[in-house]
């Protein structure tokens, strides 16, 4: 584990947390269009089972269908390898990781629907554009975690557009993708933990 990763992991969640703060000091023309944005991200429960029980049986459902194919491809369950201590592999995968990550691609999607509303007033389109953003989205970050095998690759995608559709269709609400990130992580860390 990179030990650079929690403190960058900090920082960026520290930058979403005082993004009001941060936008004050801009000078006037910019700092409308930036409260604006950072407005558009917000993180809220809401709904409780919108935002957090949907995304919580989604995931679990996506890891029930993973491990069944990979049973069922090679007749065993994946072997993940955590590196020691394990508490701090799980603190930073199921807690700083998933809100880092989906702040990001939040920001990401929220910045590519500001752009694309600004020129597109058709809703089709734009939903069609943000479709394109959300696999543009999910391929980029698959690309960044460490994906030995193109199957790894393939499921980190998946998620990635999971946890985008889940943002987009929540208003910009990042609690539904954040829950489901965290549940993925922690499904990945209890097999490491049992295939240990």
């Amino acid at each position: 584990m990179d030990p650079f990763l929690i403190p960058v992991q900090l920082v960026i969640i520290a930058c979403y947390l005082m993004r009001f703060s941060l936008i004050n000091r801009l000078p006037e023309p910019s700092r409308t269009r930036y409260t604006w944005f950072a407005a558009d991200i917000t993180c809220t429960i809401g709904t409780w089972w919108k935002t957090i029980l949907v995304p919580i049986v989604l995931t679990l459902l996506a890891a029930g269908i993973w491990l069944g194919l990979h049973h069922a491809a090679l007749h065993q369950y994946p072997e993940i390898q955590v590196p020691n201590p394990i508490v701090i592999y799980v603190i930073v995968s199921c807690i700083f990781a998933p809100i880092m990550e989906e702040i990001l691609q939040g920001a990401m999607l929220s910045a590519l629907f500001l752009i694309f509303s600004r020129y597109w007033t058709d809703l089709r389109t734009i939903n069609l554009m943000m479709a394109a953003g959300l696999v543009f989205s999910a391929v980029l970050f698959a690309f960044f975690h460490e994906n030995p095998a193109f199957v790894n690759w393939l499921v980190r995608f998946f998620m990635f557009v999971l946890y985008g559709g889940l943002y987009y269709l929540n208003r910009w609400n990042l609690l539904p993708a954040i829950v489901a990130h965290a549940t993925w992580n922690g499904v990945v860390a209890g097999i490491a933990v049992v295939t240990a």
